[in-house]
């Protein structure tokens, strides 16, 4: 086996298809804050979703600009901070913070991939999913916050399956 940039690609979108599928999974568990086996479960689904973000950037990175690219790194900071115990910093919580940088890169790079006409389902749900996480938190609903978890994750699985069946000409990343 070679490892070149196809198997890559597909390294990539197998890893945010499983760590979008545990994201829509745990976003039906309720949240324990003393539960070891829930923050490894949580610490899974972002270091996969993390791998697979870089692989759904790559391909398609020169179609997408400046904005693509400073949503890209927006949300990359975002999603590795999640990576970790949960802290408190100068009484700023890391954990909120770290999850608002992901929302709002991936905000943007949904922006980025919709004018480009790129991985359209994708970024309807990291757009979808900011509004409900928007929602859910303007109104105390942790049912929306919940169901834009799911969302989250759904919209990493759409964009593992458009890498993957474009992984043979990765510039064809589907639309």
């Amino acid at each position: 086996m070679r490892i070149d940039q196809r198997f890559l690609l597909r390294a990539s979108a197998f890893a945010a298809l499983t760590g979008g599928t545990l994201r829509m999974i745990s976003a039906l568990i309720p949240y324990s804050p003393t539960s070891a086996l829930l923050e490894l479960l949580y610490g899974t689904e972002d270091m996969l979703m993390l791998f697979g973000l870089l692989g759904i950037y790559i391909p398609i990175a020169g179609n997408l600009g400046w904005s693509g690219f400073i949503g890209f790194l927006i949300a990359m900071t975002g999603i590795a901070s999640l990576v970790g115990p949960d802290a408190t910093a100068f009484g700023v919580n890391l954990y909120v913070l770290g999850a608002l940088c992901l929302l709002v890169g991936l905000l943007i790079f949904s922006i980025a991939l919709l004018i480009n006409g790129r991985m359209r389902l994708a970024a309807a749900g990291w757009t979808a999913s900011f509004a409900l996480t928007l929602a859910g938190a303007v109104f105390s609903a942790s049912d929306l916050t919940a169901i834009a978890g799911a969302v989250f994750g759904f919209a990493f699985v759409a964009a593992a399956f458009a890498i993957n069946n474009s992984s043979a000409d990765p510039a064809r990343a589907r639309r």
